[in-house]
């Protein structure tokens, strides 16, 4: 005979109700809230630290630390594997055997970065006639081995939408790395200083993923099954970063061998501050509209475009105006934040603002493709902008010199908005008069401002 204090369900021969879980709506917005705290906090630390560091150190070692970078963010993307995408995407990517395998391959390639750092470091310096890069970038390559150590229990922070505590590791890693960066800039105004805060910054997030994130502690496995998928899902995710990296920084592989290394450091400021939107977006693209879309993806066709339609409507609406914004009132901007040196940064800044607008209309709709599983026709996309930017670069430099470089890294994405409908329209995805009121808005916005300012 059953007690008198038996739940229901257990008397009526039911199983317990599964604990409460939150509708995919309340998790987007919640972690669309989150994303665009953490990023708008990290925009105006970095945006402090940038006019800081700005009195403390010259536009030549700006110059040289923004190419370093790139070299160095082109190192991470020709060795991207999507390991984090196929942790959110792949079915089994809360399982143990397969985020030890992501931790693996994640370890390898750190040390693969590393070594590559160190051998690219002789031929940069010799093409670009700077031999302060035979040592900067190796010395850079190895925050590379720390971020590869870092916790795959970081990674399930994402597929799991917990973004609370992927904005408080990430917050907190940027205003210790602040600090250090300017107080080792006071003591030594150098380009150490922005090398030293880089290589501190991969090393505390390294110790932050593993003390901050829940998880099983992470162990070196090869499970075979889930190599194959991180590698099946991986091959064009490596391909498209391929293109992706001249498709996103070719500009600057290209600018910091034409421009002197003062007015590329410049160029580097305009750049930070007309991808504030933009990048914003992308950010929430990667940790909100990724993981939605592939949840969204399972319920069917038509679920994924009722549902995407409103999402893309509330983020243009969003970040739209801000970019438009920024094409007015570059020069003035500027010359609130910088000093005389820096004022060249402000037509600059409205060109690239003015053509990141068909960056910020696309950036809602790319990340369908990989949450379909469609990671060819993101290559497609990718290898598509790199043609554009190198075409539009080669055009504008010939006809029009050094205003026409800047034009040409504004315009590919433009160019590319054809290819990017004919990629979609297979999913049932394209929204054209959604896309056209984008436009049009821009368009509206900058032509009067320019008019009326001018």
């Amino acid at each position: 005979m059953p007690c008198c204090d038996d739940a229901p369900e257990a008397r009526d021969g039911l199983q317990p109700a599964p604990p409460h879980r939150p509708s995919l709506k309340a998790l987007a917005i919640r972690g669309s809230t989150w994303t665009l705290l953490e990023y708008a906090l990290s925009q105006g630390l970095r945006l402090l630290s940038n006019v800081i560091l700005s009195r403390l150190l010259f536009p030549e070692v700006f110059g040289i630390m923004f190419l370093v970078s790139v070299f160095m963010q082109a190192l991470e993307m020709f060795s991207d594997l999507g390991i984090g995408q196929s942790v959110i995407q792949n079915k089994r990517g809360e399982e143990k055997d397969f985020l030890d395998t992501a931790f693996t391959l994640q370890v390898l390639r750190g040390f693969v970065l590393f070594v590559c750092g160190t051998l690219v470091a002789w031929p940069a310096a010799w093409i670009y006639g700077k031999h302060e890069l035979l040592y900067l970038i190796p010395v850079t390559a190895l925050g590379a081995i720390f971020t590869g150590f870092g916790s795959a229990n970081y990674l399930l922070l994402n597929r799991r939408m917990w973004l609370a505590r992927l904005a408080l590791i990430n917050l907190g890693t940027q205003v210790f790395t602040i600090c250090y960066t300017v107080y080792v800039a006071w003591l030594w105004p150098s380009v150490w200083a922005l090398v030293l805060g880089g290589v501190t910054a991969c090393a505390v997030k390294f110790i932050a993923t593993h003390t901050l994130c829940p998880g099983p502690r992470d162990r070196f496995r090869w499970d075979k099954e889930a190599a194959c998928d991180l590698f099946h899902f991986g091959r064009w995710i490596f391909v498209s970063t391929l293109f992706g990296f001249l498709a996103s920084r070719g500009d600057q592989l290209i600018l910091g061998y034409f421009l002197p290394t003062a007015f590329f450091g410049v160029y580097g400021f305009a750049s930070f501050i007309s991808q504030g939107a933009i990048q914003a977006l992308y950010t929430i693209a990667n940790r909100v509209l990724f993981p939605v879309y592939s949840r969204l993806a399972e319920s069917g066709p038509e679920h994924l475009r009722a549902k995407m339609f409103r999402v893309r409507a509330v983020l243009m609406v969003v970040s739209v105006p801000p970019v438009c914004v920024l094409a007015i009132f570059g020069p003035q901007l500027v010359g609130l934040l910088y000093d005389a040196r820096y004022q060249d940064a402000g037509w600059i800044l409205q060109i690239l603002a003015a053509g990141g607008v068909a960056s910020v209309i696309g950036s809602t709709t790319g990340p369908v493709l990989l949450a379909v599983g469609d990671s060819f026709r993101f290559m497609i996309l990718m290898a598509a902008r790199m043609t554009f930017l190198l075409l539009a670069m080669a055009l504008g430099g010939y006809f029009f010199g050094m205003k026409g470089l800047i034009v040409g890294v504004a315009a590919p994405d433009l160019m590319m908005y054809p290819v990017l409908t004919l990629c979609i329209r297979k999913h049932g995805v394209w929204f054209p008069w959604l896309d056209l009121a984008g436009f049009s808005f821009a368009a509206l916005c900058i032509g009067i401002g320019w008019m009326l300012w001018n």
